[in-house]
């Protein structure tokens, strides 16, 4: 189930007696955890709180509205080691009064407990997982459109790359793209350029993609400007070991012909990172995959031991390691 579900729910005015809301993308989790709950009388649960406060709270009538919200987060009922206060939930679910929504916010959920099956029946269990490029595009363009400013799908596309497309993210951008443009009707590239700073993990796939198409001399540029930035060089190690250890990973599973979907939700990446790993894994062998991330370890090693420069020693990487 989807979020669209959701927010038919929302503009029918029609909202159901329970909610889960749980995923990877942690804004859309956020949101529409708030927009469940707008304009209600709300009481809010954190952490593992027994089922018999949140059920006192659920029972209430609520004062201000013609509905009261109950938020429980992060109370891990949808995993194991509750399992009392679990099953007492779920008895609780079929008998959740008319004015009361019960909102869960969960960062760890088995679909195979008694409680998130009665949710799914009685309620929503949904799933918030990353926006597909085109959709993630267009909503990038609508929330641009809703601070009164134009943006092309090309440079929609150009933000979502520098902001590794985490909404979150894209948001703060998006503001400070708005401000910076003022009175102008249009945000550009060149505001781009100008303004948003490329995360690490983007610039870091971007040196892997000129190491990996023999460019020794945009790597050590992309690796000089990371520096320039004040990247330290261990972090910019460990993010090369995260990107050929992704490397590796999607090059196997394309081996053992793992659809692309399965490969994104087993490494906790986007679908479109699994596009850009699998077209930059082709230029390495496995052997060559394997080799670097000893390499990478040895070199971390080798730094934090104090026998081997950080800055020259992940430079020596990238020399080796471009092809």
């Amino acid at each position: 189930m989807n979020v669209k579900m959701i927010q038919k729910d929302i503009d029918s005015c029609q909202l159901k007696p329970a909610y889960l809301l749980y995923g990877d993308e942690r804004y859309l989790v956020s949101h529409y955890a708030g927009v469940l709950g707008e304009n209600l009388d709300k009481d809010v649960f954190d952490g593992a709180v027994p089922t018999a406060q949140i059920i006192l709270a659920a029972e209430a009538f609520p004062f201000l509205a013609e509905k009261r919200a109950v938020y429980v987060k992060d109370s891990r009922l949808f995993a194991t080691g509750r399992k009392n206060d679990t099953d007492a939930m779920a008895d609780f679910i079929p008998k959740i009064p008319a004015e009361t929504v019960l909102i869960f916010v969960e960062s760890d959920v088995d679909k195979r407990t008694r409680l998130y099956k009665k949710v799914a029946e009685l309620g929503r269990a949904v799933e918030c997982t990353p926006l597909n490029p085109p959709d993630l595009t267009r909503w990038v363009v609508k929330k641009c459109r809703d601070k009164d400013k134009s943006i092309s799908p090309a440079a929609a596309e150009q933000l979502m790359r520098s902001a590794a497309h985490n909404m979150t993210a894209l948001i703060a951008e998006i503001d400070k793209l708005a401000a910076f443009a003022g009175a102008r009707p249009s945000i550009t590239s060149e505001d781009i350029n100008i303004l948003c700073t490329p995360a690490l993990q983007t610039r870091v796939f971007d040196l892997l993609a000129a190491m990996g198409r023999g460019n020794a001399g945009q790597a050590l540029t992309l690796y000089a400007n990371m520096l320039h930035m004040k990247e330290q060089p261990l972090m910019i190690l460990a993010m090369l070991i995260r990107q050929f250890r992704i490397l590796l990973l999607c090059k196997e599973a394309q081996a053992k012909k793992y659809a692309k979907a399965d490969m994104a939700k087993a490494f906790g990446l986007r679908p479109f990172m699994v596009d850009e790993a699998l077209a930059q894994a082709r230029r390495y062998t496995t052997e060559r995959l394997l080799s670097a991330l000893e390499d990478c370890a040895d070199t971390d090693v080798r730094i934090k031991t104090g026998k081997l420069d950080a800055e020259m020693g992940v430079e020596l990487l990238i020399i080796k390691y471009t092809i």
